[in-house]
């Protein structure tokens, strides 16, 4: 299996000594990222592990920022986000990692809007009003002016590690950060859905959609190559310019996700690590600078509960076909694993984690469309492969 060694330094700023730390990686057909501290090990757990050395946070168990109760597993130095440790001591039963394929979720919404036909394949339907969705799950929300990141834990309070699971940026800066780019963006939607193929999702993601599309870097179906994602023949320098202007936008848009992202991503060390494989094997990304490889949009787009083959944080968002439409709830995202879901109105943002199981509801409104950005695996090892040969 191939693999290197990746050397860091961090500055502990108790003693103003520099300490070394050797990580090793792995980049493997598995897609999994193996960190290995060899040295000046740490009772934290090695998920949470950063630069910030000295940095405090809180945690709440109830959606309260005030809570005064410190832990130290989590350290993350911003007044801004409220830290929330959330603790699932009996998973939701007909979810789990060896049942949940072709499970999802309908909420019957109180809207003229008629339900989607659940995705294709799943035939396993968790159907709530959404009044008794709010009791059946644990909806976590960030307040205005205050983003909010969620760790989890399965089972009893014991100890263990929590799994970081999203990250919902304040709708104030999630304003500040995008606003110029949604009616732009809601204008060129139905062209950019005319100009590209639509793509299918896989067996195990599942999902249904009136169309979806993908922009950015793929392995290439007909090589061994990494290719972009490409839009539909065309005849003229008009089309060509126009794809061009799509493109354009896009990548912006998916650099706008990952400037907000950085509010959180910067305080994981899985984002050094990304960092240096990109350096190390060239890995292109959608964007000028940016880390993703990929953003996909989906119009109407509903998941069953599924687990992505990706080996980074993703960002998701969703917008109303109207801007009247703003200030709806248009999805739900879901971890049932821990009953937990997050509110997504037009134009929120939040960073997950792929490798926990997940999945968004039936949209509330026609036309609504969900955009995700994310390192896919078989991006990284396929630019791995041209590198090592």
């Amino acid at each position: 299996m191939p693999s290197h060694t990746c050397q860091f330094f961090f500055r502990n700023r108790r003693n103003k000594k520099t300490r070394r730390r050797n990580r090793k990686f792995v980049v493997s057909s598995t897609s999994r990222l193996e960190v290995k501290h060899n040295s000046h090990r740490s009772s934290r757990p090695s998920s949470l592990m950063g630069p910030h050395q000295k940095s405090r946070a809180y945690v709440c168990d109830k959606f309260n920022k005030n809570s005064k109760t410190k832990t130290s597993n989590v350290y993350i130095r911003d007044r801004d986000i409220t830290i929330i440790s959330h603790t699932c001591q009996h998973p939701c039963p007909p979810i789990s990692p060896n049942k949940h394929v072709n499970t999802c979720i309908m909420i019957d919404w109180n809207t003229d809007f008629p339900n989607l036909p659940p995705p294709e394949g799943g035939n396993h339907v968790l159907r709530f009003s959404e009044q008794d969705f709010g009791k059946a799950f644990r909806v976590a929300d960030a307040s205005d002016h205050q983003s909010i990141a969620v760790y989890g834990r399965l089972g009893r309070n014991d100890g263990t590690p929590r799994n970081f699971l999203f990250y919902k940026v304040s709708p104030s800066r999630g304003r500040k950060g995008l606003n110029k780019l949604w009616p732009r963006v809601r204008q060129t939607i139905p062209l950019a859905m005319r100009r590209k193929p639509n793509v299918a999702r896989g067996k195990t993601a599942g999902g249904t959609s009136s169309r979806y599309i993908c922009f950015g870097y793929r392995k290439d179906p007909l090589s061994k190559e990494v290719s972009k994602y490409s839009f539909k023949s065309s005849l003229g320098d008009d089309v060509e310019q126009t794809d061009q202007n799509i493109e354009c936008l896009f990548s912006e848009l998916t650099l706008g996700f990952e400037k907000l992202a950085n509010g959180i991503l910067k305080f994981l060390p899985e984002t050094l690590i990304l960092d240096e494989i990109r350096e190390r094997i060239r890995l292109p990304s959608l964007g000028h600078g940016g880390r993703y490889t990929q953003l996909s949009v989906g119009l109407d787009y509903w998941s069953q509960v599924h687990i992505d083959d990706d080996y980074f944080y993703c960002t998701l968002s969703c917008l109303s076909r109207d801007e009247s439409e703003h200030d709806n709830v248009l999805y739900y995202f879901v971890f049932p694993e821990y009953k937990i879901a997050v509110p997504l109105k037009s134009g929120d943002v939040i960073v997950f984690n792929p490798r926990v199981l997940h999945c968004c509801t039936n949209p509330s409104l026609p036309g609504a469309s969900i955009f995700s950005s994310y390192v896919s695996a078989k991006t990284v090892n396929t630019q791995f492969a041209l590198q090592s040969s």
